[in-house]
């Protein structure tokens, strides 16, 4: 009887970190469900990226990707913490 990847999980340890964030409790699952046979060879990619957070032009911070069609992107923020800009 086959397993269906809808069940596997990927979960992540207390020290796991990428780009200083810790993924620590972090559970992922594959997208496609795929059916995997008793004794087969697989292989899982996982693609980990960073998402930055950008100062637009009406002051908010904010992700790139809830920009809309009305705000400008000013600043791309390297860290967490926002600082005047002069």
């Amino acid at each position: 009887m086959p397993t269906q990847t809808s069940n596997l999980k990927l979960k992540f340890t207390t020290a796991d970190e990428i780009y200083h964030k810790n993924l620590a409790g972090l559970v992922m699952s594959p997208q496609q469900n795929v059916a995997l046979e008793a004794n087969g060879s697989y292989l899982l990619n996982v693609k980990l990226t960073k998402v930055f957070k950008y100062l637009f032009d009406d002051g908010t911070v904010d992700y790139l990707r809830n920009k809309g069609r009305v705000r400008l992107s000013l600043w791309l923020l390297a860290r967490q913490i926002v600082r005047l800009l002069l």
